[in-house]
C-alpha cells in the first residue's frame, strides 16, 4: 500500500515539475520610431499653416543670410498676411499650385510638364536667354516625394567684379498638381557662390522634406 502511495506522490511531483517547466514565449513588438527631419544648422524655420494648398510649410525666416519681408498679398486661410522668406535679400517663393503661375499644356501633376511651363514663365524667361546659362534638371526623391530639382545659373566676370546669378528650386507633385519651392534670380559674389548655393539648397530641401499638403 505504501508503495502505491509513494508512486502516486512521485507521479504528482513529476507532473508538477513538467507543468512548471513550460515557458510561454512572448514576442515583444518593437516600435519603430521614425526620426523627425533635422533642420540645417544655423537656420531658424517658422511653421506656416493653411497657406494655399500647403497644410504646413516651414519657412526659413532667420539665421545665416535668411530673413523675412512683409508680403503685400500672400495670405493664409485665416486672412493673415504671410511674410516672404529671403536669402541675402533675394526672395524665396512657395507656390503650392504651379498651374497658377504657368500656362498648363498637359498633366499638371507631371514634374516634366511643370518644368517646361516654368522655363517659359516670367520667373525664368530672361535667364533662359543668357548665352552663358548653365542648366541642371535632376530627378530626386525627398521624403518619398518624387521631385524635380531645378538649377540654372550664369556668371559675370570682369577685372573688377565677378558674380553669379542663379535660380534654384524643387518641383513637388501632390494631389493632381505640382508645387514649386524656389529662389529666383538670386545674386552672389562669385567667391561666395558655392557657400550660398549650399546654404539655400539645404533650406529648400528641408522645406520639401517637411511640407504637408491639404
Amino acid at each position: 500500500m505504501r508503495k502505491v502511495i509513494y508512486l502516486l506522490i512521485a507521479a504528482a511531483l513529476l507532473s508538477s515539475c513538467a507543468t512548471g517547466g513550460k515557458v510561454k514565449s512572448v514576442k515583444k513588438q518593437e516600435k519603430i520610431q521614425v526620426q523627425a527631419p533635422v533642420p540645417p544648422a544655423g537656420i531658424t524655420f517658422t511653421e506656416i499653416e493653411n497657406f494655399g494648398d500647403f497644410a504646413s510649410i516651414q519657412m526659413p525666416y532667420a539665421g545665416s543670410k535668411f530673413g523675412s519681408q512683409e508680403s503685400g498679398g500672400a495670405k493664409n486661410d485665416a486672412g493673415e498676411y504671410i511674410a516672404t522668406a529671403t536669402y541675402g535679400g533675394n526672395h524665396i517663393y512657395v507656390n503650392s499650385d504651379v498651374s497658377s503661375m504657368i500656362k498648363d499644356d498637359g498633366d499638371a501633376s507631371d514634374v516634366n510638364v511643370a518644368l517646361e511651363g516654368i522655363q517659359k514663365s516670367y520667373y525664368f524667361r530672361t535667364m533662359m536667354k543668357k548665352d552663358t546659362l548653365e542648366e541642371e534638371y535632376t530627378d530626386v526623391t525627398i521624403a518619398g516625394k518624387k521631385c524635380k530639382r531645378v538649377f540654372v545659373n550664369y556668371k559675370f566676370i570682369s577685372e573688377n567684379w565677378s558674380s553669379a546669378t542663379y535660380s534654384l528650386g524643387y518641383i513637388v507633385p501632390h494631389n493632381g498638381t505640382t508645387a514649386f519651392i524656389f529662389i529666383d534670380k538670386a545674386k552672389s559674389e562669385l567667391k561666395d557662390f558655392e557657400t550660398d548655393l549650399t546654404m539655400v539648397d539645404s533650406a529648400l530641401r528641408y522645406m520639401v522634406e517637411t511640407v504637408e499638403f491639404k
